[in-house]
């Protein structure tokens, strides 16, 4: 069975006791997972069976790979770089510069991660409540990079809500400005009458 990088998926609910089902058997805090759910990324087969999923969760710019899953293990090599991938995209669309994992296969142990080194560790989340043992870690992008780039994007957001703004106002300028017209018209109008009602009466009363 080969798998494709658009097999994988966030985990649904649909997925759930399926997942469930697979911490049970890792021995893995399920009602704790249960409510992070989400965190999971994974490929299911045609029939709708998970074959594989990875949790990652998310503290402020750094993101942990956790609980990985493979009830067919004969898939697992083949789908842990799709994984990967797809956690790297996660990771970036919310700003994450650095990932980090205690997973021991050897495919997290090499690549983009290597052994996280005491000035790496000095910054680890202290809620990346991990197992006691080594840590490897993949940088993604410089820190300040990100946050220049949070900047920018911020800045953008700013200039597009600066333009939104200026953009309502001048429609509310348009508006008031063509009720003011509206209503001196209708003011012009209702005078004229007046005065052709006054002279009309005026000529009678004369009579």
């Amino acid at each position: 069975m080969k798998f494709l990088p658009q097999d994988v998926r966030r985990a649904t609910l649909d997925d759930l006791p399926q997942l469930m089902e697979m911490w049970r058997l890792e021995k893995l805090p399920v009602e704790v997972l249960k409510e992070r759910f989400t965190e999971f990324q994974l490929v299911a087969d045609p029939e709708g069976r998970v074959v594989g999923a990875v949790g990652m969760q998310i503290s402020g710019v750094h993101g942990r790979l956790h609980s990985e899953l493979f009830p067919r293990y004969e898939f697992a090599d083949e789908l842990r770089p799709l994984l990967w991938e797809r956690h790297k995209k996660v990771a970036q669309n919310h700003g994450v510069v650095r990932v980090w994992t205690q997973l021991s296969a050897p495919f997290w142990q090499s690549g983009d991660f290597h052994d996280a080194s005491g000035e790496e560790l000095a910054i680890l989340p202290p809620n990346f409540a991990g197992q006691p043992g080594p840590w490897t870690t993949a940088q993604l992008r410089e820190q300040i990079a990100a946050i220049d780039s949070l900047e920018k994007e911020l800045a953008m957001f700013r200039e597009m809500e600066r333009a939104k703004t200026e953009q309502i106002f001048r429609r509310a300028r348009a508006v008031k400005i063509t009720a003011v017209i509206g209503s001196l018209i209708l003011l012009g109008w209702v005078g004229w009458w007046l005065v052709v009602f006054f002279l009309k009466n005026r000529g009678g009363l004369g009579q």
